[in-house]
């Protein structure tokens, strides 16, 4: 069964789970695939036949309109937003002898030297300032609503994480002085270079190389335009948060990431799994200082 809209392939896949109908959700070309066993077809369709009839009946509403644009489980893909601007107001800013900088910093010599891993992440939860936390939290959480749209909330944080804490990676490794940085920033742009690699690899797209120049160019000029400006900027760990995040999408949408997005429970699981990765990292910051 297809649908090129995904409010509607939503419905129907909340009228087959509420009946305990097994199912799958594929992106395809511009619209969506919903996939189920051969013995549960007719079953299927008498649901989703009851749920469209049910749906016409009603008449349309603001809040149907706008749920379009948003993700199925708004607001919850932004709720870690607010728990970083919580963090915020516990760590302050940046001061020389802040020590939430000193332990959870990117630090290359801490990290190429001591094999302080964890700050790769724990950089990311922290704001030079609230003029830096603020434009964060505005640009991600535009992208996050794009992201969570296509791959649900959990896998969204999950993936945004990892290019996050690979952008630093690739920042540091590249980098021949010594460095420090903290900023949500790279893991904006890592949800830059996760849009690219969903929409280049997703299934039907056709030529995949073109459509993933077409997009790096369109990411490229996002960078330009939006992480290029003002005096603490660092290129670096906005670019290698793009490129870090791009085969990263190309995975999760060659696995099929995608068609899970509508699961609520799986997304709040993986959500919660998400942000373990962050407190677990702290935790390993402040063991470390602790021991010293």
């Amino acid at each position: 069964m297809r649908s090129n809209s995904r409010q509607e392939i939503n419905s129907w896949s909340v009228a087959l789970e509420a009946a305990g109908i097994e199912h799958d959700i594929f992106p395809a070309g511009r619209g969506w695939e919903l996939y189920v066993q051969p013995e549960l077809v007719e079953q299927a369709l008498d649901e989703i036949s009851s749920c469209t009839v049910e749906s016409t009946d009603r008449l349309p509403t603001p809040q149907s309109a706008t749920s379009s644009i948003l993700p199925p489980d708004f607001p919850l893909p932004l709720l870690p937003l607010l728990a970083l601007l919580l963090f915020h107001l516990v760590t302050g800013s940046w001061y020389e002898a802040n020590p939430w900088f000193a332990q959870g910093a990117v630090q290359s010599v801490r990290i190429i030297e001591y094999g302080e891993w964890w700050r790769l992440v724990t950089a990311l939860t922290l704001h030079a300032d609230m003029g830096h936390l603020f434009s964060n939290l505005l640009i991600g959480g535009v992208l996050l609503l794009f992201l969570a749209g296509i791959c649900g909330s959990g896998c969204a944080w999950l993936l945004l994480l990892l290019g996050g804490a690979g952008g630093n990676l690739l920042n540091v490794a590249f980098r021949q002085t010594a460095h420090l940085s903290v900023g949500f920033s790279t893991a904006v742009f890592a949800m830059v270079g996760l849009l690219i690699g969903l929409r280049a690899c997703q299934p039907g797209s056709g030529r995949r190389l073109p459509t993933l120049l077409w997009c790096l160019g369109a990411g490229l000029g996002l960078l330009a335009l939006l992480g290029s400006e003002g005096e603490r900027t660092d290129l670096g760990a906005h670019l290698f948060g793009l490129l870090a995040a791009i085969p990263l999408g190309c995975m999760a949408s060659l696995l099929g990431l995608p068609r899970w997005a509508g699961r609520f429970r799986l997304q709040l699981l993986l959500l919660l799994s998400a942000l373990l990765l962050p407190l677990a990292c702290w935790g390993l910051a402040l063991v470390d200082i602790s021991l010293k």
